[in-house]
């Protein structure tokens, strides 16, 4: 006859096994919420958060109070199926300390609505504000970020309706804050982009640039052309060789690394890349 401890002892250890994967699985789909105060592409940024929602992630939501006051202005016509409840207005004196407990048992920060303040004062290590503060100390506790760049990235900017001609020193500042993001392990993205993303990215990248841009690789490949880059003579092809890169293609022989913003930059002047 079986012994009935060990079977008593069996069963306890699959029923603990089972709550144990069913908590961990639950924890990866809790995230912070940080809205800024950009409005581009927040119509898809709002679409993305409520399907993300619809799928069960638990979602709360982070805000200053004047981003709080002009979500009806900022969300015209969008509506956040995210209750109030789970909403925390951010204290503008909030110290380190308190932005780390909104994080505690996150998985990760979604910024939905990067603005251009929000990307320059990370990139440069700036934290003079609740947004900044909270944006930094997940990366400093090793949080998985993910943002939409549609407010930041100069190629988002020239698809928009509203004018933005910039020269090309501004243009250039702006990329290279996203540069210094994606150097730190944000995964930057466009707002359509987002729940697919935020789906993927489950855990921190342990360092160097390596965004998460879906299907860019894809829609830039076309057939050979000449004048191949080897890893021999360049081993990250990065925004500043993209920006002096002519003719319709470039050839990338495997071993050179493509940055996400030399394939932005790239795809925005219609220059494809083609891997060998």
């Amino acid at each position: 006859m079986p012994d009935l401890s060990r079977i008593i002892q069996t069963v306890l250890v699959e029923i603990i096994s089972e709550k144990i994967i069913e908590r961990l699985s639950v924890m990866k789909r809790k995230a912070l919420v940080l809205l800024d105060m950009s409005d581009a592409g927040i119509g898809d940024a709002v679409q993305e958060l409520n399907k993300l929602y619809r799928d069960s992630w638990s979602l709360d939501v982070a805000a200053t109070r004047e981003v709080f006051e002009a979500i009806p202005s900022t969300f015209p016509g969008q509506t956040l199926a995210i209750p109030r409840t789970a909403w925390t207005v951010l204290d503008a004196a909030s110290p380190m300390t308190g932005m780390s407990s909104l994080l505690d048992d996150k998985t990760m920060l979604i910024v939905p609505n990067m603005s251009m303040a929000l990307a320059a004062k990370v990139a440069h290590g700036i934290g003079d504000d609740a947004p900044s503060r909270l944006m930094s100390t997940a990366l400093e506790i090793g949080k998985v970020v993910v943002a939409a760049k549609d407010a930041c990235c100069p190629a988002c900017r020239d698809r928009d309706d509203r004018p933005f001609v910039a020269n090309d020193a501004y243009r250039s500042m702006m990329i290279a804050n996203l540069e210094a993001l994606d150097h730190y392990g944000v995964r930057l993205c466009r707002a359509p982009q987002l729940s697919k993303v935020v789906a993927g990215a489950v855990t921190p990248f342990a360092s160097g640039p390596r965004a998460f841009i879906p299907e860019q690789k894809a829609e830039l490949v076309t057939p050979p052309a000449p004048a191949l880059i080897t890893a021999d003579s360049k081993r990250v092809f990065g925004w500043r060789d993209a920006k002096l890169a002519s003719g319709s293609t470039v050839n990338i022989a495997e071993g050179v690394v493509v940055t996400p913003l030399a394939l932005e930059e790239l795809r925005a002047r219609n220059i494809c890349v083609v891997r060998h």
